[in-house]
């Protein structure tokens, strides 16, 4: 029996965004990329730790950032959003992930 790691495709989480741009406001869709075993190590480490807004708004960030069309986030692009909108996309990744590695297993 062999195992070949090369035979996992990318799993991505789709997020809309809503985007002001010059001539209104938009709707777009990125796809947040599962994280490595690393980087996800990191996440739950800030996610476990003391909590703050600004600690939120750059992990979330971070975690959107990691996306497909190479669209970066930062914490200013998301200070507008209600707070519980942050913590509820940080949930949901996090829930996703969990289904995604219950599937592949």
């Amino acid at each position: 029996m062999a195992f070949n790691f090369n035979s996992f495709a990318n799993t991505y989480f789709p997020v809309t965004l809503n985007v002001t741009e010059d001539d209104g406001a938009q709707e777009r869709e990125i796809h947040v990329f599962a994280p490595s075993v690393a980087k996800y190590k990191q996440y739950m480490a800030k996610a476990s730790g003391p909590r703050d807004a600004d600690l939120l708004l750059d992990l979330c960030s971070e975690m959107l950032s990691s996306n497909r069309e190479g669209v970066k986030i930062t914490p200013e692009d998301l200070s507008e959003m209600p707070l519980d909108a942050v913590v509820a996309f940080i949930q949901e990744f996090f829930t996703w992930i969990g289904t995604t590695r219950k599937a592949k297993n």
